[in-house]
């Protein structure tokens, strides 16, 4: 399966679209990145994550996620 891959503008609306109530942000999702705790990859000047690695990290899946 090919993997979902979106920058985090991208995620947070495909989220958003999932959870229009969500709390998660745009933000979030770059310093996550930024950290190192969600994989990146570059394309030009832009980082792609693999939405499924975004809402697993959120859902706290991934190790090393934020704890409830």
């Amino acid at each position: 399966m090919l993997p979902k891959m979106r920058t985090a503008a991208g995620a947070i609306r495909e989220i958003k679209g999932m959870d229009p109530n969500t709390e998660i942000t745009e933000g979030a999702i770059r310093r996550a990145i930024k950290r190192g705790d969600i994989q990146s990859v570059p394309n030009g000047v832009r980082r792609l994550v693999n939405l499924d690695d975004v809402v697993a990290y959120f859902s706290g899946q991934i190790a090393g996620t934020v704890s409830t």
